[in-house]
């Protein structure tokens, strides 16, 4: 069922690995896209970031594209967004500080319930209460990472 519906899904043509312009990550470690914008003129403006698990780390290079829908999953690779018409933007520095600071945010809402109970419960048992909360602390991040893959999604597409 799923190979019918990623061959039924309309070939897109766009960047890809290799080219003159690409992003690659694997499990959000490479160069991603961050501090997306959309412009009125259907463009959308962006940043492609050195990151490491999904935290964007340094702003490489700021790009303004047409956004052209999404190549099927490969697997491997993370960056399966396609942008025609891509051109070199200067650096928007109020929005690569933004983004770093959301990123490091988001990484510390992630890690941070995991490491109050291992403070919380150093040198003793942890009670059932406490169990629950360290079996949700690991599933808390997957949970923000999907929350802001479709956030980004929806900024790309213009939804």
């Amino acid at each position: 069922m799923i190979s019918t519906r990623l061959s039924a899904r309309p070939a897109v043509e766009c960047w890809s690995v290799g080219a003159p312009v690409s992003w690659y990550s694997i499990y959000g470690t490479g160069a991603t896209i961050h501090g997306i914008e959309r412009r009125r003129d259907d463009r959308v403006e962006f940043t492609s970031w050195l990151s490491v698990l999904w935290v964007p780390i340094v702003p490489l290079r700021s790009w303004s594209a047409l956004y052209a829908g999404e190549r099927p999953p490969d697997g491997i690779t993370d960056e399966a967004h396609c942008f025609a018409d891509v051109q070199r933007a200067p650096h928007d520095w109020g929005r690569n500080g933004r983004t770093l600071a959301t990123g490091l945010a988001v990484a510390i809402c992630a890690v941070a319930p995991a490491a109050l109970m291992i403070a919380r419960t150093d040198g003793r048992a942890a009670t059932n209460g406490e169990m629950v909360i360290v079996f949700a602390s690991a599933i808390w991040p997957v949970g923000l990472v999907i929350w802001s893959e479709r956030i980004r999604r929806r900024r790309l597409r213009g939804t």
